[in-house]
């Protein structure tokens, strides 16, 4: 999977399985004022600092390749990402997935407890 950002010239690619399943996680669950530590991602959101005010981050482990939106912009990804999961093409890979993979990472995911990378 790739997340395009063409407004920023940025292409970030996502995958293997559990990676995108960290990553939709972690688009639902990081809030105002929270860190997310997980295995593939690492993620912040500042509202403290008024230099940094309402600043939504996240990183994977394995680059360290930071990115970071101001608050619309987060929203923003998080819908589009939530849209993109939609698709019946995408939906039908990512079922095939779930099986090959059980739904240990989603269901950790969910309740937010992680596993180790396979």
């Amino acid at each position: 999977m790739l997340l395009a950002m063409d407004h920023r010239g940025v292409r970030y690619p996502l995958g293997p399985y559990p990676e995108i399943q960290e990553f939709r996680a972690m688009l639902r669950q990081l809030k105002a004022r929270a860190t997310l530590a997980r295995p593939h991602f690492h993620a912040t959101a500042d509202t403290g600092r008024l230099e940094r005010a309402n600043r939504f981050q996240f990183w994977r482990t394995a680059d360290r390749i930071t990115l970071s939106f101001g608050k619309d912009e987060w929203d923003c990804l998080r819908e589009v990402f939530a849209i993109a999961l939609k698709d019946p093409g995408l939906q039908q890979v990512l079922s095939a997935l779930t099986i090959e993979y059980g739904d240990l990472w989603a269901t950790s995911l969910r309740f937010g407890r992680y596993l180790p990378a396979r």
